[in-house]
């Protein structure tokens, strides 16, 4: 949807998510550090600011106002309807969404800062304060230093009818800033390759479910092209940056990637320059007649197909499966007295391919469309629903893929036929041999990542040399866990009968901030959970002989009342978090059981020498 990247990627606003930073003072004293902050930031992105940023503090409704202007200077009335009604169609957005309210509340409420590349200005949000409202400004002044060499109006931004090269065009604008931001905070462009190897953009995927406020309430399709360029976009631009450091990173300004499938999949369509094709969607309005108003046409792109099918689908690995494979695309809906329909023609790479999103769409239909007074047929290439004189389809040839849904059945015929002869064209390649010299791009798993616990299980004890600590079971109700949703998990535990589970996570910044600075971050991360969460409890603790810092909250995730521990410590320039989390309702049953957990908790030295016991093992 452009929407959302155009406010994303013309304005540029940081989201940053992964923190969910929460209502602060007004920090107007940021803007005293702006010469320091935008000398850092030159000197590590390697370009020179051209000329002074002029930066404001901006208040919530200076957000507003700002994004209403820029909505109405890009977006008409009938830019609105079509992707309200497009995205009705497929499914994805309740009826009557009211999109520009809906991205109003979300931008102005998730924003920490903005930069605005019309009137040349940075703004940081008013309620983001201290070192979170520096790290947003070093976020807004890359790209201030992006507009000032590479000029980002002259960027694909507002491009009608090409979303997924909008949203590919920011993708690289906020990946670029962001992975400046993370180099900004860690002081290492080392630690911001293993935070994205850590695998950041799943976690932040993970987390959007849980959020809370404007993000929490959006639709799943908001919120996944809402967050797609910072995370995606961040994986896509330290793949370049691994290759030739900040310099390939400002080559990508020269050839940019023009669609969502360079972004996700970047050695195979970016590096080895496999440019998708654009599909000249025929018009059916004179076969349609008068009566039906045709809205402008538009492309989905991987990414978008993607999450249009994992929300139809609900299977997210399926759908990742079947949108891998897009070549281009194109789709139109029209509106009649009689309600709405749908014609779309996507090329793939591969026969093959086109028929697994044959496979992967045809029970769409058959789940929107099939009732007890519709009828459904199918053939080896064509599956199709019949329902009071309308007929929606799905046909393969080769390559191609039509679908049509809700059209009146009589023009079936005709309508197939103009629509087999969608004009496509290929897109020029762009000159990527600057970039392909010793590459090093990981390749991301399709499946949901699993990752091996950091240690060993010994009896009722977890040991881990490799990070220096030992932990027991909080009793005998609980277990350790074989394999580990994320990567910076160095071990897990659950309870074998009530929801609730203990986390151990080293992440790969430890040292830069202060256990009380972290424990602040956590407290400020309940705001991306929604106004019901809250602290309850804080304060000083000792863990393994260290002194650290613990901090109870009350949140609500999945709708459920949860409680939440967090116990923070520092050892030996490692930062170790300990999350113990069960509904709120058995919290006070299990807590000394999670404090006899945190009791047994203790620190191996560096260089662990194994036992006698251990050696003849």
């Amino acid at each position: 949807m452009k929407l959302q990247t155009r406010i994303a990627g013309s304005s540029c606003l940081c989201l940053l998510l992964a923190a969910g930073f929460a209502a602060a003072p007004a920090d107007a004293a940021v803007l005293d550090r702006l010469g320091a902050v935008q000398d850092k930031v030159a000197a590590l992105r390697g370009l020179h600011f051209k000329q002074p940023v002029e930066a404001k503090v901006a208040t919530k409704t200076d957000v507003i106002v700002l994004l209403i202007e820029e909505l109405h200077e890009q977006l008409t009335p009938e830019d609105f309807e079509s992707f309200e009604t497009s995205f009705e169609k497929f499914g994805v957005l309740p009826p009557n969404t009211d999109l520009l309210a809906l991205l109003v509340g979300l931008y102005s409420e998730e924003a920490a800062g903005l930069y605005d590349p019309r009137g040349k200005r940075l703004w940081v949000n008013e309620e983001i304060a201290g070192f979170f409202s520096e790290i947003a400004l070093s976020h807004e002044l890359t790209h201030a230093l992006q507009d000032q060499h590479f000029d980002i109006m002259s960027m694909p931004l507002m491009e009608k009818g090409e979303d997924d090269l909008v949203l590919a065009t920011s993708a690289l604008l906020e990946g670029d800033a962001s992975i400046s931001m993370f180099q900004y905070f860690l002081g290492d462009s080392a630690l911001v390759d293993e935070v994205v190897d850590a695998g950041v953009a799943d976690m932040m995927d993970a987390m959007l479910p849980v959020y809370g406020g404007a993000l929490g309430d959006a639709p799943g399709l908001i919120k996944a092209v809402v967050v797609f360029p910072y995370t995606y976009g961040m994986e896509f631009v330290q793949a370049v940056k691994r290759i030739g450091g900040w310099q390939a990173v400002n080559q990508l300004y020269q050839v940019r990637p023009i669609s969502t499938e360079q972004i996700l999949h970047p050695a195979e369509k970016f590096l080895d320059n496999d440019p998708p094709v654009s599909v000249d969607l025929p018009d059916l309005s004179p076969l349609l007649g008068e009566e039906w108003k045709a809205l402008p046409a538009n492309v989905l792109g991987e990414f978008q197909l993607r999450v249009v099918l994992g929300e139809l689908l609900e299977d997210a690995a399926a759908a990742e499966l079947a949108a891998a494979g897009w070549d281009g695309d194109r789709y139109r809906c029209y509106k009649g007295l009689d309600g709405v329909l749908l014609t779309w023609v996507a090329l793939w790479d591969t026969e093959e391919d086109a028929k697994e999103f044959f496979a992967a769409y045809g029970p769409v239909l058959r789940s929107k469309y099939l009732t007890d007074t519709a009828s459904e047929s199918r053939t080896p290439a064509s599956y199709t629903v019949s329902d009071a004189g309308k007929v929606s389809r799905i046909s393969v040839r080769g390559n191609q893929a039509v679908v049509v849904e809700s059209l009146p059945a009589d023009l079936l015929s005709e309508a197939e036929e103009l629509l087999w002869e969608a004009g496509v064209t290929e897109l020029p390649k762009a000159d990527t041999s600057r970039f392909t010299a010793g590459r090093h791009i990981p390749v991301r798993e399709v499946s949901a990542p699993w990752h091996e616990p950091k240690g060993r299980v010994e009896g009722e004890r977890f040991i881990s040399d490799e990070l220096g600590f030992e932990v027991s079971l909080p009793g005998s109700d609980w277990a350790f866990l074989d394999e580990l949703p994320q990567p910076m998990m160095a071990a897990g535990i659950v309870h074998k009968d009530r929801y609730a589970a203990v986390n151990i996570v080293v992440p790969p910044f430890g040292g830069l901030l202060s256990v009380r600075q972290l424990a602040e971050m956590v407290k400020a991360g309940l705001g991306a959970l929604g106004a019901d969460s809250s602290v309850i409890a804080e304060g000083v603790t000792e863990i393994g002989g260290e002194q650290g810092y613990q901090v109870t909250s009350e949140v609500t995730m999945f709708g459920t009342a949860q409680r939440v521990r967090q116990v923070l410590v520092e050892h030996e320039g490692k930062t170790f978090i300990i999350t113990s989390t069960s509904d709120s309702a058995d919290f006070d049953l299990l807590l000394e059981e999670i404090l006899s957990m945190e009791r047994s908790f203790i620190f191996r030295s560096e260089t662990h020498s194994p036992s006698e016991q251990e050696a003849a093992e």
